[in-house]
C-alpha cells in the first residue's frame, strides 16, 4: 500500500526500516500479567499466540533516531509520515502487530536522541485508520495516566481499529522523564511500582467488563465509575514480567 514517504525509508522494510524498527516477538499476549482469578480474559482472535505460537511485530520508530544511538545512521525524524509508512509495510508483509513505546524526554547529547516523539495512543489510533489487519498496541506509563482515562482511551482505540487494540503497560523507570513534570513518586520503590501497576490493570479490566465500578484500593479509589461503551474485543495486554520482589 502506498503512503507518505518518510525520510530515508525504502519500500523494503528489511533494507532500511528494520534498522530503525527492530522486530519484537511476543510469546504470550499477556506477558507478565496477573494470574488466577484476575487474569486477563481476551476475546481478540487471529494471532499466532491464540494457538500457542509466537506473535511477530515491530517497535515503531516514534522518536527521532529510532533504535540506534549514533550520529552516523540514516536520518530518522520519528514523524507521523514515517510511522505511517512503517505501519503500511508491516501490514503488507504480514506482521502480527505494531507497538509504539511512550517517550516523553530524550537523552540529550549531540544527536538529541528521542527528544522529538509522537504520543503513543493517539499515534496508534491514527495508524489504525490507515491499516486494516495488523494489531495496534499502544504504551501507557501507569504513573502518568489514571486507569479510568486509560480504559476509555483504549476502548476508543478498539472501536477505531475494529478490535485490533493492545495495551503495553509500563510501570516507569526513567526518573528524569517523570520528574520534569512533577510526576515522579519517591514513595514508590521498585516493588511498589509493580504493585501500583497491578492494581491499575485490575481497575481497567473491571471497567472494560462491568457496568459500574466501585473500588477502594491502596492506590486508587473509584465510586460508581462508569466507562461505556465497552470494547468490542478486550484489548491485548502486554506487560513485561517484574523481577522477583526483594531480589538483589
Amino acid at each position: 500500500m502506498a503512503g507518505p514517504d518518510g525520510p530515508g525509508l525504502s519500500d523494503d522494510p528489511f533494507l532500511s526500516a528494520d534498522r530503525a524498527c527492530p522486530t519484537f516477538i511476543s510469546g504470550q499476549r499477556s506477558v507478565g500479567a496477573p494470574r488466577g482469578p484476575d487474569a486477563m480474559t481476551t476475546t481478540s482472535t487471529h494471532l499466532p499466540s491464540d494457538l500457542g505460537g509466537k506473535d511477530l511485530g515491530v517497535f515503531m520508530p516514534i522518536a527521532n533516531g529510532g533504535w540506534i544511538i549514533s550520529s552516523s545512521t540514516p536520518p530518522l525524524d520519528g514523524s507521523y509520515a514515517y510511522n505511517r509508512k512503517v505501519a503500511e509495510l508491516a501490514e503488507l508483509h504480514g506482521l502480527d502487530f505494531i507497538m509504539a513505546m511512550s517517550k516523553l524526554r530524550g537523552f540529550g547529547g549531540a544527536t538529541e536522541h528521542w527528544r522529538y516523539s509522537m504520543e503513543s495512543q493517539i499515534l496508534m489510533a491514527a495508524l489504525a485508520a490507515v491499516t486494516s489487519r495488523v494489531k495496534v498496541w499502544a504504551t501507557v506509563h501507569t504513573l502518568l495516566q489514571n486507569p479510568a482515562v486509560t480504559a476509555k482511551m483504549m476502548t476508543t482505540l478498539d472501536h477505531v481499529s475494529g478490535g485490533r487494540a493492545g495495551l503495553n503497560v509500563v510501570s516507569g523507570s526513567f526518573k528524569d522523564e517523570f520528574e520534569q513534570m512533577g510526576a515522579w513518586r519517591d514513595d514508590l520503590g521498585h516493588d511498589e511500582r509493580y504493585a501500583f501497576a497491578e492494581e491499575w490493570v485490575h481497575v481497567i479490566k473491571r471497567l472494560w467488563s462491568e457496568p459500574s465500578v466501585t473500588h477502594d484500593g491502596k492506590y486508587f479509589q473509584l465510586k460508581d465509575c462508569q466507562s461505556d461503551p465497552k470494547p468490542s474485543a478486550i484489548p491485548v495486554l502486554s506487560w513485561s514480567a517484574p523481577a522477583p520482589r526483594h531480589a538483589a
